[in-house]
C-alpha cells in the first residue's frame, strides 16, 4: 500500500492483480488498475502523485497516470 504526496489516496496492489485506488475522504474505491499478469506486490506515488508505478510477480513494472 501507498499513500499519495497529497494524503488524499491510497494505492493499493493485491493477488487478483488489480491496483486499486481509494479516496481516503469516502473510503469508496475510484479507480482500478488492470494489465498485470501476476499479484501486485508493490506500489508506489510518484513525489507529485501523477503517477504510481506498480511491481508484481509476472516480473513487470508498470506506470499508470493517477489523474482523476
Amino acid at each position: 500500500m501507498a499513500f499519495s504526496p497529497s494524503g488524499t489516496l491510497l494505492a493499493s496492489g493485491g493477488q487478483d492483480r488489480t491496483i486499486r485506488l481509494w479516496d481516503l475522504a469516502t473510503g469508496q474505491e475510484c479507480r482500478k488498475f488492470l494489465g498485470h499478469q501476476g499479484a501486485v506486490n508493490s506500489v508506489a506515488f510518484s513525489p507529485d502523485g501523477k503517477l504510481l508505478a506498480s511491481g508484481s510477480w509476472d516480473k513487470t513494472v508498470r506506470l499508470w497516470r493517477v489523474g482523476r
